[in-house]
């Protein structure tokens, strides 16, 4: 099968999610942190009722610290609002594409109602592309686009 068809045909679910990690909105960012450390993760879903509310990754606790925040805060002060999500049902190549255009690491998966199903990583993106594409990934030059301006050699 084609490169460019299978982004456009396999779906999200396809690319290794991680189960969903979720928080409520009053959860101290102090607990969050410890949580994250403990279960290996670089983001929470911040739920309210079972339902993507937010997101807070560790960008976002560097944000806090350079500006000097407390870590004594509930998440939905410095989680980010509305987080882009996905569908079990998109595409890889949207997955890509949206993460390209954010510059995202990780993206929600949630069902028709807005419950967390999983989380898709640009590590999972990595892993099915080097699963589905041996030849392709590990044929590519170190620089792909590097253009050569001189002659080598003598």
């Amino acid at each position: 099968m084609d490169f460019q068809l299978n982004l456009n045909t396999e779906t999200v679910d396809q690319c290794y999610p991680t189960e969903p990690f979720c928080l409520a909105p009053t959860t101290i960012v102090a607990e969050a942190l410890r949580q994250m450390k403990e279960h290996n993760r670089g983001a929470v879903l911040v739920c309210h009722d079972q339902i993507v509310i937010g997101i807070f990754t560790e960008r976002d606790a560097l944000k806090m610290m350079a500006a000097g925040a407390t870590f004594d805060v509930p998440l939905q002060q410095f989680m980010t609002p509305d987080p882009i999500v996905l569908r079990a049902g998109d595409r890889v190549g949207k997955a890509i594409a949206m993460m390209a255009q954010g510059g995202y690491r990780r993206l929600p998966i949630v069902d028709d109602r807005g419950r967390p199903t999983g989380i898709i990583t640009v590590q999972g993106i990595m892993h099915y592309l080097v699963e589905h594409f041996p030849t392709v990934i590990y044929n590519l030059p170190p620089e792909p686009h590097h253009s050569i301006h001189e002659r080598e050699g003598a």
